[in-house]
C-alpha cells in the first residue's frame, strides 16, 4: 500500500469528531451551522420578522 494516500474512511472519522470537544459537541463546527454561515456570506438571507417580533415572541415563552 502506498503510505502517501489518505485512507477516507480515516478522514470522515476524524472529521466527524473535530466539532466534539470533551463529549460535547461544538455547534459552531457542525454541518448546520457551516451552512448558514455560507448563506449568510453569500447573501442568502431572508428577513422574517423585527426586534418587536422576537420581544413578543419571548414574552410568550
Amino acid at each position: 500500500m502506498n503510505s502517501n494516500r489518505v485512507n477516507p474512511e480515516i478522514m470522515v472519522n476524524q472529521k466527524s469528531r473535530n466539532h466534539e470537544k470533551d463529549g460535547k459537541i461544538d455547534f459552531y463546527e457542525s454541518q448546520a451551522a457551516l451552512q448558514g454561515k455560507t448563506e449568510f456570506e453569500n447573501g442568502q438571507v431572508e428577513t422574517i420578522g423585527n426586534i418587536d417580533d422576537l420581544d413578543k415572541w419571548l414574552d410568550n415563552l
